[in-house]
Parts: C-alpha cells; structure tokens; sequence
C-alpha cells in the first residue's frame, strides 16, 4: 500500500496548514495507470516517446521531463471524472516509486510506468476491433 503523508492541496481555505495521510493500494495504482494508459492508446501517437513528446511545454529547455503539474492537467482532460479521480491521481503522482519527491516526470520514468500499459490497451483495441469485424461478417 502507497502512503502519502503530507499535505495535497494549498493551503488557501483559511490559511489552514493541514496535512493528511493518504493511501492508496497498488491495485488503485495500477488502475489510475491503466486509465491513462488507455486513453493514450486511444490517439494517434504511434509510440511512448510522441506521447511523452505532445506533453513537452512549448520552448522547452529540457526535452528529457515534464512537470507532473502539466501532466496532471493533461491526464484529467482526457479523462472524465467517472474515470479517473483527482485525488487518486495527486496521490500516485506523490507516491508512485519512481515519482516521488520529483515535481516533474523524466522521460524514462515516463517509459517504465506506461509504456506497457499503452501496448496492452492498443492490444485490447484491436483485439475488440478484429471480434466485432468477425460478429459482423458472421452476421
């Protein structure tokens, strides 16, 4: 089980300096991934790098990370709330092994947490893609 302990948000309801302990199994985890990751394989990108490219802040120095803040943005507009929780996001962005104590994401970390994930979710998509064209023949 992933702990956070610290605080998630700003502290701007009331000046209030709270800090909260959060955990999330790695089973959440791994569903937040998986969220991304199969909205990822839903676009274009052929690969992990154009993806990790498209994330890149326009005039970027550093081509090699991006900040989690970006990335947070990014992953919560592609994915409808029914999908993807905030809290479950800010929580593996904080805890997530190769994550933690970073304010960006290096571009073999980025490699290492979803490049998997997008290959089976592009699997998965083509899969349902070749059974539902054999429904249709059949039908």
């Amino acid at each position: 089980m992933a702990v956070y302990q610290g605080n998630l948000g700003d502290d701007s309801q009331g000046g209030h300096n709270h800090h909260e302990t959060l955990q999330i199994s790695k089973y959440q985890e791994t569903e937040v991934i998986k969220a991304i990751a199969s909205k990822f394989a839903d676009s274009l990108m052929e690969s992990i790098d154009m993806i990790f490219d498209m994330l890149l802040e326009r005039g970027a120095t550093d081509q090699q990370r991006v900040s989690k803040f970006r990335f947070k943005d990014y992953a919560l507009s592609i994915c409808g709330p029914h999908e993807l929780r905030e809290q479950d996001l800010d929580i593996v962005l904080k805890t997530h092994r190769l994550l933690a104590g970073k304010d960006f994401i290096e571009l073999t970390d980025f490699r290492s947490i979803f490049e998997y994930p997008v290959a089976q979710a592009k699997k998965r998509r083509y899969e349902e893609t070749v059974q539902r064209d054999q429904s249709l023949q059949e039908a």
